[in-house]
């Protein structure tokens, strides 16, 4: 039986602190369905969670990490990178990682 996609919504998040604990984090939490860094202090995240949910997280595992964690709207998104980071964006897909909910 097949199942309908979750609907993932996309968030920018940039961060204050070493990326390789940023992206230990993600891949650890069951909410993140995927992420792509791209940059050294910027990653897409995947999820079908808002904004302050996710921001949440953040800040339960790390108080008084700086951050900004903002949802993409794809219809006001502008920007000049690479084809792969645009992929992500506008068409999000899981891991794989965790079991699709």
């Amino acid at each position: 039986m097949a199942y309908p996609q979750l609907q993932l919504r996309v968030h920018s998040l940039t961060f204050v602190i070493e990326r390789h604990l940023i992206l230990k984090l993600l891949d650890g939490r069951p909410e993140i369905a995927n992420w792509f860094a791209y940059t050294p202090h910027g990653v897409l995240v995947a999820s079908q969670y808002d904004a302050p949910t996710l921001a949440d997280i953040l800040r339960r595992v790390w108080p008084g990490i700086l951050f900004v964690l903002a949802e993409i709207d794809r219809s006001r998104i502008d920007g000049y990178i690479n084809q792969p980071v645009w992929d992500f964006i506008n068409d999000p897909k899981p891991s794989g990682h965790w079991p699709a909910a």
